[in-house]
């Protein structure tokens, strides 16, 4: 995929690295920014604000996919892998 010197830029100054999966969402970000760009803090913050859906975020919402993919091993288990007695 193609992006523009500034979009690239702009990427590889603010993260890191960027996992495929998530690459739309940093787009949409840089996207934002810069059609925001001459508005001023308290008109980008009023923008994002009317955007934030009014639902409570559970922690099973916020943590629970992370348990689909990679799930907690038992402790018992690997306690008799390491030789221990049961924990």
């Amino acid at each position: 995929m193609e992006m523009s010197t500034p979009t690239t830029r702009t990427i590889k100054g603010t993260y890191v690295a960027i996992d495929v999966p998530h690459l739309d969402a940093h787009l949409d970000e840089q996207s934002f920014q810069w059609s925001n760009r001459k508005g001023t803090d308290q008109e980008r913050f009023h923008t994002i604000l009317s955007m934030v859906a009014v639902k409570r975020l559970t922690y099973e919402e916020l943590i629970g996919w992370w348990e689909t993919y990679y799930p907690q091993p038992n402790i018992t288990t690997v306690a008799k892998r390491r030789g221990r007695k049961g924990a």
